[in-house]
Parts: C-alpha cells; sequence; structure tokens
C-alpha cells in the first residue's frame, strides 16, 4: 500500500461528526460565564446555571418538549442505559408483588449499548423478546402487535438503524404501544413504555415529542456536529425511572455528576443549526447518496445495497461486495486517505469487525463480512465521492489480483 495518503477523505459521519465551527464558536464565546459549578451559590456558579438551564430550554424546545423532561448525560450510551435500566430498577419490586416477570420487546439489530443492558436484564430473570428485521432491514410491525403482553415492561427499538440506515416508524410503534396499554389489561398500570434510540436520525427525520408518542427518547450531541461528552435522554412526564449512576445527585436526582454547561450549551447550539438546516441537507445528501450508490452499482454490478431504498437515512451508503474482505478493504482505504467503516464503531477491538446486523439480516457472515459503510455529513462533496469511488477501485483491484 501507499504512504498513508495527506488529503482525508471523511465518510464515517455515522460515528462521530466533527463539531461545527459555529458551534465552537458559541461555546467559546460563553466560557467565561461557565468557570464555576452550577451548584454553586455564588455569581460564577449562578452563571454557570443560566447557561446550562439556557441549554436544557432551548434542547426542549427544539423536541417540543417540557424542560423537566430533558435530562443531560454522558451521551447515547448512558441514555440507552438509563431508560432501560432505571425504568427496570422503578419497577422491577411492583412485578414481584403481582408475581409477574416483566417483559421487554426489541429488535435484534439494536446498537450494542441497548443489546447488551438487555443481555444483562436477561440474566436478572426479565424477558426480553426480540423481532428480527426483513431483508431490507424493516422491522415487521404486526410481530411487535403480537409479542405484546400484559407483562411487557417496555418496548425498545432504534429509529433509524446506525448501520443500515433503515428508518423505523416509531409513530406506528407507539401507537401499537398505546393500543395495548389500553386492550391488554397491564399487570402493571402505565405500562408497557415505549424508548427509541433516536441518535442517528434527529439530524435528518423532524421530531415533535408532542406529535410521535415516545415516552423516553436518546440523543447524542456528537452525531449532530456538537462537543462529545454529553446526551440527553427525554423522559416524559408521568414516567418514572430509578438513577443508576449515585452521588450528588443532579438532574433532579436522576444523573449525578458535574453538570457541564459549556457542552450542554454546544450541544443545544448544535441540535438548533441541524434542525434549521434540515431539509436543504436532507436534500443535497439524498443526491449525493444515490449518485454513490448508482455509481458505485456501476463499477461493481454485483454490488449489493443493504438496507431499504425508501425509508432510509440520506446519508448511508452501506454496500454489500463479493468476494472482498471488508476489514482489509477499510484499512486500505484509510492508507490512500478515506475514512469508512465495515461495522458499528461500537464494538471493542476484541470483537470481530463484521456487522452483527447484517449477519441477523441475511442469515450468514458471508455479506456481512463483506460490506462497507460510508455515511456522508455537512461537509461531503460530489467530489470526494468521485476520489473516493478512484481509491475504492483500486483498493478492491489489489485484493482481487491476490
Amino acid at each position: 500500500m501507499n504512504k498513508r495518503a495527506k488529503k482525508r477523505i471523511y465518510l464515517d459521519y455515522t460515528s462521530s461528526t466533527p463539531v461545527d465551527p459555529k458551534v465552537s464558536l458559541s461555546m467559546k464565546k460563553i466560557e467565561k460565564l461557565c468557570i464555576g459549578n452550577p451548584n454553586a451559590l455564588h455569581e460564577e456558579g449562578r452563571n454557570a446555571k443560566k447557561v446550562y438551564e439556557n441549554a436544557r430550554k432551548s434542547l426542549a424546545n427544539n423536541l417540543g418538549a417540557k424542560s423537566d423532561e430533558i435530562i443531560f448525560t454522558s451521551g447515547a450510551t448512558e441514555s440507552n442505559n438509563l431508560a432501560i435500566l432505571g425504568l427496570y430498577e422503578s419497577l422491577k419490586d411492583e412485578y414481584k408483588k403481582k408475581g409477574k416477570t416483566p417483559h421487554i420487546i426489541s429488535s435484534s439489530i439494536e446498537h450494542k449499548s441497548v443489546l447488551e443492558v438487555l443481555k444483562h436484564l436477561e440474566s436478572k430473570g426479565v424477558k426480553v423478546t426480540y423481532i428480527d428485521p426483513e431483508k431490507d432491514g424493516t422491522l415487521p410491525y404486526k410481530i411487535i402487535r403480537k409479542s405484546l403482553t400484559s407483562e411487557t415492561m417496555l418496548v425498545t427499538i432504534m429509529h433509524a438503524n446506525n448501520e443500515i440506515g433503515t428508518i423505523n416508524d416509531i409513530e406506528e410503534i407507539a401507537r401499537e404501544v398505546r393500543h395495548a396499554r389500553r386492550k391488554l389489561g397491564m399487570a402493571i398500570p402505565g405500562t408497557p413504555y415505549f424508548h427509541t434510540d433516536a441518535a442517528q436520525s434527529v439530524t435528518y427525520v423532524p421530531i415533535d415529542m408532542e406529535k410521535v408518542g415516545v415516552d423516553l427518547l436518546t440523543l447524542h450531541s456528537p452525531k449532530i456536529y456538537g462537543p462529545a461528552g454529553i446526551g440527553l435522554l427525554y423522559k416524559r412526564r408521568g414516567v418514572n425511572i430509578s438513577p443508576i449512576i449515585f452521588g450528588g445527585g443532579q438532574e433532579e436526582g436522576l444523573r449525578s455528576g458535574r453538570e457541564l454547561p459549556i457542552l450542554a450549551h454546544g450541544f443545544a447550539e448544535s441540535f438548533t443549526i441541524a434542525k434549521k438546516e434540515m431539509n436543504k441537507e436532507v436534500v443535497r445528501l439524498t443526491k449525493l447518496r444515490d449518485y454513490f450508490f448508482k455509481e458505485i452499482t456501476k463499477m461493481i454490478p454485483n454490488a449489493k445495497i443493504n438496507g431499504a431504498l425508501i425509508s432510509r437515512l440520506p446519508n448511508n451508503v452501506n454496500v454489500c461486495i463479493p468476494d472482498i474482505d471488508a476489514e482489509f478493504a477499510v484499512i486500505g482505504l484509510d492508507e490512500n486517505g478515506v475514512a469508512c467503516s465495515s461495522a458499528s464503531t461500537c464494538m471493542n477491538t476484541s470483537e470481530e469487525s463484521y456487522s452483527y446486523v447484517l449477519e441477523r439480516i441475511y442469515g450468514d457472515r458471508s455479506c456481512a463480512a463483506s460490506s462497507l459503510r460510508f455515511s456522508l455529513g455537512r461537509y461531503t462533496t460530489k467530489s470526494e465521492i468521485d476520489d473516493c469511488l478512484k481509491i475504492l477501485k483500486k483498493v478492491l483491484l489489489l485484493q482481487w489480483n491476490k
């Protein structure tokens, strides 16, 4: 391979986005207001608290939520853990008193920060039903409906899949959940609740909490051109969860830990910008995505697009290229200046790098081990895609000619 290229083409926006320069500038401007601890009684503390609560209010407004429904966390993994574990901890004694077993419905292609929590709860006796996706990654909503029982505590389904970009109809799922509350005679009043991880979708799909009918929702700042180290859990009023982190009792006792006004401010600013630019970006990225698909299938006729063609994030290009080793292709692309991935980057380096999402969809590892994910973003250009395709052809020829 060549020496590492100086000019880089970043096509891994699904994993992490760069902080928007406007967000960085805005964070810099309020830095002096945030030197104090927001819980302190002095002026510096009060200033920091004001920045923090203004960020909470801004995020709530952009979500169509109320300020007291926003819980700041360190990111999506913590938010998902707090939603699922927090709900279980708040309800487990009620289930035990009634001699019932808590039941959770999810999908087999959720993010690891959901699947690993569910695995942990299964070890505690919780029953979990995993819904398998259709071949295009969509979930059969009728199966979700049939899986609901009087003991179902929670349904947790991501809004858009982080690997293949398929978008789920969370409003339809929410309707099924509400129907179950009314018709099934639930063991615990108020159940089942509905949680969705919207970390990937919120930049491209409008979300209004007053309309979608979701009880718990996860967002992550580094997915929307905001600073790393902060996310949120939306918790609808009336939904009770227990803390899973203990200490100073911040976030109304639900999430202890030092409050971070600068990060909260950057998160709020990035969401405001993303919402303002959403329509324009969706149109632009959809054109680039479709162009990418057209050119890659023209170059490799037997390549197969993974995921839904219609209900799909505008920035997701996930393609199966037969007879390649995706991991080596990613390394080769990186050495030639292109950043992409072969699987979810939430997995640690000790795990195999093939996509468990694609393995579940196709039933074997062959396509999972030969698929590449290119995710476009705010700074992606057509010329970058053209350059990427040339480099990809070069890397693949090296593999095929070995």
